[in-house]
């Protein structure tokens, strides 16, 4: 059989989960994978495929659940592209999405947060955990709200 475009695979990601420019409103539930592939989305030369993904995430990361997953993929992902995208969003979501977080969740972010960044091999990858964490503790420090920094 003869390979697929990629293409085709992304166009049939968006078909599988009916997520036309229309419905994009309504609560979308991504895994890990699912994020992954539309962060990958990004980095492709196709403009269009780009501004699809771009739609997608925007909508995407007003939800909590976006915290968790790149919080995840700033721990798991074996591409460390991947890793520092991540951070770039989580940097950009934190703030806004940090008040719908249980205290406990809260205390979990910001130990995954200074234990991931001890634990990065990669420089780029862990100046971006130092950005999240920096945008954080903007929001936390002044209220004494994260006293490990300390």
């Amino acid at each position: 059989p003869k390979p697929q475009n990629p293409s085709f695979y992304f166009l049939k990601f968006l078909w599988k989960y009916n997520l036309s420019r229309q419905n994009m409103q309504s609560t979308i539930s991504y895994t890990p994978d699912q994020v992954t592939e539309l962060l990958n989305a990004l980095r492709c030369p196709d403009t269009e495929k780009i501004k699809q993904a771009t739609a997608m995430l925007k909508t995407y990361f007003k939800q909590v659940e976006a915290l968790s997953n790149l919080l995840f993929l700033m721990q798991n992902s074996p591409a460390p592209e991947i890793r520092q995208m991540s951070c770039v969003y989580l940097r950009k979501v934190i703030t806004s999405l940090w008040v719908h977080l249980s205290p406990d969740d809260q205390n979990k972010a910001k130990f995954l947060l200074l234990d991931q960044y001890i634990k990065e091999p990669v420089t780029i990858v862990k100046r971006s955990i130092a950005d999240v964490i920096g945008s954080l503790s903007k929001l936390l420090i002044p209220n004494k709200e994260w006293n490990e920094l300390f």
